[in-house]
């Protein structure tokens, strides 16, 4: 069965210069939660937080050699939002 995934995996390797990625693989499902999560009344909705400038800098220095720019311009974004979420002081 042929899925979008296809060929993704190739292209971050040739992005990266070297392989990283063996395969991508996709499960039909839901995930659950922590229960540690939803006994501490955490809303199921999740806001990402807006990246810092220090976050979205870093996040391009890490994807510039990435030639494909739409593959770069989300591994950016995806990179700058974890990258903020590690800066945020806990909320416990």
């Amino acid at each position: 069965m042929a899925t979008k995934t296809e060929g993704a995996g190739e292209k971050i390797n040739a992005a990266a210069g070297r392989s990283f990625i063996t395969d991508v693989v996709l499960r039909v499902g839901t995930m659950e939660r922590a229960e540690s999560a939803q006994e501490a009344g955490e809303s199921d909705e999740v806001i990402a937080p807006v990246p810092s400038p220090q976050s979205l800098a870093e996040a391009h220095a890490h994807t510039a050699a990435v030639t494909d720019p739409e593959l770069r311009a989300k591994l950016t974004d995806l990179i700058a939002q974890a990258l903020s979420q590690q800066r945020m002081p806990s909320k416990r």
